[in-house]
């Protein structure tokens, strides 16, 4: 009988035993894989803290500048930034219509009228005599200026 109680108490040692360095085994394989998994969600997080300040908003209006060198002329064009993803980016470009602009001689200063010489855009407190003569003529005849930058940058050569 001793002989039995000593096989059942050996087999319940081992059993014992073998439970127990399983599931040490089971959980260090489970703190291995929270340990990975942290690891992710941290990087991640850091990639998603990282691009949160780079990512536009979607009200937000860019504009990019490119200069061509050849013409000298700098290149402005502006885009509203309509979606994005980690994969593209939805940009929206808005074209105003281009108004003409005509610039006239009004007793002997200089006004600006729409492209239809009717409807005055903006009185100027330039004189048509203290401009060059070829000017001059351009203007009594009615010059013709394609964009309010060209029309802007026109005024600030010539106004006092």
């Amino acid at each position: 009988m001793r002989k039995a109680y000593y096989s059942i108490g050996i087999f319940i040692a081992v059993f014992f035993l073998s439970a127990g360095f399983y599931t040490n085994y089971q959980v260090s394989s489970l703190k291995d894989r929270l340990t990975v998994l942290n690891r992710t969600v941290d990087r991640l997080n850091a990639q998603e803290t990282d691009a949160s300040g780079s990512f536009p908003r979607k009200d937000a209006l860019y504009t990019f500048e490119i200069y061509d060198a050849a013409t000298g002329k700098l290149d402005q064009q502006q885009f509203q930034v309509v979606s994005y993803s980690s994969d593209h980016i939805v940009l929206r470009q808005s074209q105003e219509e281009e108004k003409n602009f005509l610039i006239k001689d009004t007793d002997n200063s200089v006004t600006v009228y729409l492209e239809d010489g009717e409807t005055v855009y903006e009185y100027t407190d330039i004189a048509t005599d203290s401009l060059p003569e070829e000017l001059q003529a351009e203007i009594k005849e009615g010059k013709t200026i394609p964009t309010v930058d060209e029309l802007y940058s026109f005024l600030e050569n010539y106004s006092s």
